[in-house]
């Protein structure tokens, strides 16, 4: 789990983009609060598959600029230690040397551009490597990028990133677990995949007309996600093409929490947020992991572990993915005569746009991160194999803020 901290509650990006684009304004860089400013981490290892890995870049900024990132490997941990290890120094060598020129909105347009191309040209070029290792081993993937106060998130697979404000939370990621994604499951059923839940004979998928157990799942290989690092036993429709959002943060500050799946297949976003809103970002992840202990041992008390089979390998090579991304973009007012075009999607080389909407989850009984309450997934993963990595970054204090929401850009996958 990985909590951060962001200034208070976000503005809408007209109210603050003027500060933030403009060379004149009186303020200078150097007296810019850092929009992320502590971090605290938490984690249940018992498999040791997961990772938390928080770094600085590169990129000359003023404050510096920092990657967060959380792993949830399966298989093994090699796949998640390989792209901890590696995913700076990959982002590093396509992101340009400085920041943008903040002359105007034109030049935070192209910049935001640039760092989403680096990111998924980053994503593929962990993943080919990876495979030319030849490892069955695989990973899902969130790396939240922050780069002055142009906040990044791109992920793979299904461990979600959020965004509190303070009075309403922004859901950063996609999901790409195979049962929750209509648009993954067309695109793998087109693409001749077989999908089906594991088999009770737990050792591979359901027999036609079988119920079979726990979530839709790509065989041969048995995942559950549709996107991730590595996994060569999966085959080439498995790709590491990732969900992107981007977002403006104010210098009046939020919140940011990522979470692997163990966590939100326990709670809620809001349920999350709740427990910790009101804590010290250095408290947060604490609180969380110790609501997720206690659920855990509910769970386990009412429906005992499971067991996931996966075959081995049926290819040796994935093929390199172009890059080249059709963006779409979404207009913001800005002193009340310019305008700033943020990210909303792009879509890769045909691949469906992801259904899913900014959220504002209004109670504890709505999940909007495609984790449902519902599903036999969490039973299937409850017991001694059980790893729950936390993560929280941030700055300033939200109780008692009541600020408007930001606008955001959709994701895309």
């Amino acid at each position: 789990m990985l909590l951060a901290r962001v200034p208070s509650p976000l503005h809408p990006i007209a109210e603050h983009a003027p500060t933030q684009y403009r060379m004149e304004t009186a303020e200078s860089p150097t007296a810019i609060p850092a929009p992320f400013s502590c971090h605290s981490t938490a984690s249940r290892v018992v498999k040791g598959e997961d990772v938390l890995y928080i770094h600085p870049l590169a990129i000359a900024t003023q404050p510096p600029s920092m990657l967060y990132m959380v792993c949830d490997g399966h298989s093994g941990s090699e796949a998640a230690n390989y792209v901890a290890a590696n995913f700076v120094r990959v982002l590093n060598s396509f992101l340009p040397a400085r920041g943008p020129s903040m002359n105007g909105p034109k030049d935070m347009e192209v910049f935001a551009e640039v760092v989403r191309q680096a990111i998924v040209e980053t994503f593929v070029r962990l993943d080919n490597d990876w495979i030319a290792v030849g490892h069955m081993s695989g990973t899902t993937v969130t790396a939240t990028v922050a780069i002055g106060y142009l906040l990044t998130v791109a992920n793979i697979g299904d461990s979600s990133a959020v965004l509190d404000t303070g009075c309403s939370i922004l859901e950063l990621t996609g999901s790409h677990r195979i049962q929750s994604n209509q648009d993954e499951q067309a695109r793998l059923r087109a693409a001749g995949c077989q999908l089906a839940p594991l088999g009770f004979h737990l050792q591979g998928p359901a027999r036609q007309g079988e119920l079979g157990v726990g979530p839709l799942r790509l065989w041969p290989g048995g995942l559950c996600v549709s996107r991730s690092v590595g996994d060569l036993d999966a085959g080439p429709e498995v790709v590491p093409l990732p969900h992107i959002r981007q977002v403006m943060v104010p210098s009046s500050g939020a919140r940011v929490v990522i979470c692997s799946d163990g966590v939100w297949d326990l709670m809620s976003l809001s349920k999350a947020v709740k427990l910790c809103r009101f804590k010290a970002t250095t408290g947060a992840t604490g609180a969380l992991m110790a609501a997720v202990s206690r659920d855990l041992r509910l769970l386990v008390g009412a429906a005992g572990p499971g067991q996931r089979g996966r075959r081995q390998p049926a290819r040796t090579h994935r093929p390199p993915f172009p890059t080249a991304c059709r963006t779409a973009v979404l207009p913001c007012r800005t002193c009340r005569t310019n305008q700033i075009a943020l990210y909303k999607g792009y879509m890769e080389n045909g691949m469906p746009r992801a259904s899913s909407a900014v959220a504002d989850v209004a109670s504890d009984t709505t999940n909007h991160s495609n984790h449902s309450a519902q599903s036999c997934e969490p039973a299937l993963k409850a017991g001694p194999e059980y790893d729950s990595p936390v993560l929280a970054f941030g700055s300033a204090p939200l109780p008692g803020s009541r600020e408007p929401s930001p606008v955001a850009a959709g994701g895309a996958t």
